[in-house]
């Protein structure tokens, strides 16, 4: 028997699962994006000139957004934590689901050291996380190691532990990515060479590509 909400409306704790997921995600790029706004803002500010009112209202918004997307993030973690204690699940789907968290822990360490280790300056792009701009030598190797270690070793328990469900999910994910990818790269491309529009940006292609895959996988995985 399907299980009941107290409103009456019936209860499906997939969807429910993938609402969470998905403001997770949400929350997290949110909290990325404004926090590399702030360093951006506050590193083009010259120090030995006092902030103008509209300024400071600039910056306290980019500070406030960013602390109220991480608040938003960890209660949904804590939210989908308690769910996870009271669901009855088997043991790898459990080690799956623990894999997918230290990868967005990864990938959250990742864009703490893209933004730390950005050559800030007077001047320098308010937002540079996703671009092509400077990045100091010591978070290029850190980054280049996570990359090369850590993220394998959870790609390949990940895939040791999942269900044929998910790997099925995963691969669809994969395959409209690779579309996406196709078609954007494509198109861009033949745009730039007629002036159309800018130079191919590799970075945007490579994070609308994921982007397609990941929400994909996740459409599939819990719908």
């Amino acid at each position: 028997m399907t299980a009941q909400a107290d409103d009456g409306i019936e209860a499906n704790p997939a969807r429910s699962r993938l609402a969470s997921v998905f403001g997770l995600v949400g929350s997290s790029l949110g909290a990325i994006f404004l926090a590399g706004a702030s360093v951006g803002f506050f590193s083009a500010h010259d120090p030995s000139r006092p902030l103008s009112t509209a300024g400071l209202l600039v910056g306290m918004g980019l500070v406030g957004g960013t602390v109220l997307c991480l608040g938003l993030a960890v209660r949904t973690v804590l939210g989908i934590s308690r769910s996870a204690r009271t669901e009855i699940v088997a043991p790898s789907v459990r080690k799956g689901r623990t894999l997918t968290v230290l990868s967005a822990l990864l990938g959250a360490v990742i864009a703490v050291i893209m933004l730390i280790g950005q050559s800030q300056g007077i001047g320098a792009p308010p937002l540079a996380l996703f671009s092509d701009a400077p990045l100091q030598g010591w978070a290029a190797i850190a980054l280049i190691a996570l990359t090369c270690t850590a993220l394998p070793w959870i790609t390949w328990a990940w895939h040791r532990a999942i269900d044929e469900h998910e790997l099925d999910a995963y691969r669809e994910g994969a395959l409209y990515g690779l579309y996406a990818y196709s078609l954007l790269s494509f198109c861009w491309w033949l745009g730039a060479r007629a002036g159309l529009l800018p130079s191919v940006n590799g970075v945007a292609v490579f994070m609308v590509t994921y982007t397609v895959w990941g929400a994909v996988w996740l459409w599939k995985r819990y719908r």
